[in-house]
């Protein structure tokens, strides 16, 4: 017999809610479809279902389900984001954007559709409406962190990191202890000029940095007491700011505005073991170094150094358990002959800097897909005597390009000199430098 009410029980559905969040996803169904029998006008319960058929890998029988509900209860807007999100994970962003319009034309009130929506756009490589949809959500809702965040990522890659900057610093100040925030902001100040207006510890530390950066002058003496006394200084910077954000990375990178696309390629190598084509294209200069100090003194060399200007080039501690060496930096580029040719300059630039000889070889691609296919990173005049693509690696990356996003990203040209970014990044080496017992790690105190 049918129950008069319309709704289960809020208790009922807790219950429902608790077996599922506990892994029990068959009795949680099971007895949400005997409820349906009693209740089978609540949109709520039918929405659940569907939840659950989704969270079960039944993407087809949740999407079914939420329409359903849809139509039979217009209003429920649970319903539209649900079944949006069952078009996402499938890559049907255009049907997921075309749903959640549909929410908004019902209730225009609720940013999180508007985040959702923004989100969509961005991966289906429609920056400017992801931007538009964000800001909706932000005149809804002002303080909303979420939004401000996906904000700022969107513009950092649409290739504006100064908007970027502005949107993080808008997050931070609702939730000044969020260091993941506090990390997208610091990584913006490879990009961008700030000035030490506002309150932002973060801008004034970054300023602090730049005008002592002038006074050592490191890039005409990186003797190891000038290096010692400016890193020394950067740490009383950052401790006045009260600066405790744990920043992670590892790498520094100097580049004009261009795109390697790695995470691309790397992740078609890690699903499938082929190597992109465009990786076979991709020909490094590597230096090795044995001490941190010299790290630090060829990424200032690489921040300096006219003739690669037009070349990304990055230093970085090498991570990587089955990859030998510990300090390295590279340069990348467009052929042989210009490795070659670059690597004559570098010699001659770099030789007598260091404390110790550097070890200098050009190479192809990642290490990983040197260890996958031997050979591969080996560089000689002329196309016959280098491994070469596998043209049925092709099919291979249409199928990943066809299964992945559209999002794009719009690369953004590195300043040149010493930011917070760079000293956090440097005090890492350090610390690494440390742990492995490099002596020359112990002129800074962390």
């Amino acid at each position: 017999m049918l129950s008069n009410r319309s709704q289960l029980p809020a208790d009922s559905m807790q219950k429902l809610i608790v077996l599922a969040e506990a892994g029990k996803s068959k009795a949680a169904l099971k007895n949400a479809k005997q409820f349906e029998k009693m209740y089978p006008n609540d949109p709520a319960l039918k929405n659940f279902i569907g939840v659950i058929y989704a969270s079960t890998g039944n993407g087809a029988l949740a999407a079914k389900t939420f329409r359903k509900v849809i139509q039979s209860s217009p209003s429920y807007i649970p319903a539209y984001t649900n079944l949006a999100n069952c078009f996402s994970q499938k890559l049907a962003y255009q049907d997921a954007i075309k749903i959640l319009r549909e929410a908004i034309a019902v209730n225009e009130e609720i940013p999180d559709i508007f985040i959702d929506l923004g989100t969509n756009y961005q991966m289906n490589g429609e920056p400017e409406s992801a931007i538009a949809s964000f800001h909706s959500a932000l005149a809804l809702s002002p303080k909303y962190v979420k939004a401000w965040i996906n904000l700022g990522n969107v513009l950092w890659e649409n290739g504006q990191p100064k908007l970027a900057a502005d949107a993080y610093l808008e997050a931070l100040n609702i939730v000044p202890e969020n260091t993941t925030v506090a990390s997208y902001l610091i990584d913006t100040l490879h990009f961008v000029t700030t000035h030490q207006t506002g309150h932002s510890p973060y801008f004034k530390a970054n300023c602090a940095i730049k005008s002592i950066e002038s006074t050592y002058d490191l890039h005409k003496s990186v003797g190891d007491l000038s290096l010692s006394n400016f890193l020394i200084e950067c740490n009383k910077i950052i401790k006045e700011n009260e600066l405790s954000v744990d920043y992670k990375n590892t790498q520094i990178y100097r580049m004009p505005a261009k795109v390697l696309d790695c995470e691309r390629h790397k992740s078609i190598f890690a699903n499938y073991a082929v190597i992109p084509k465009f990786c076979f294209g991709c020909i490094k200069i590597q230096i090795d170094v044995f001490q941190v100090v010299d790290l630090v003194r060829l990424f200032l060399f690489f921040d300096e150094l006219d003739f690669l200007s037009q070349n990304i080039r990055k230093c970085m501690i090498e991570m990587r358990d089955s990859v030998k060496g510990r300090y390295k930096g590279l340069v990348y580029c467009s052929s042989l002959a210009e490795a070659e040719s670059l690597l004559q300059k570098l010699r001659q630039s770099v030789d007598n800097a260091l404390d110790c000889q550097p070890k200098f070889i050009i190479k192809r691609g990642c290490t990983e897909f040197e260890q996958a296919f031997p050979g591969y990173s080996k560089v000689a005049c002329g196309d016959n005597k280098m491994m070469t693509y596998n043209l049925d690696w092709e099919r291979v990356e249409k199928i990943w390009d066809l299964k992945h996003s559209k999002r794009s990203f719009v690369p953004s040209p590195t300043l040149p000199g010493i930011s917070l970014a760079d000293v956090l990044i440097i005090r890492n080496w350090f610390a690494y430098g440390q742990k492995i017992g490099d002596k020359t790690a112990g002129i800074m105190d962390l």
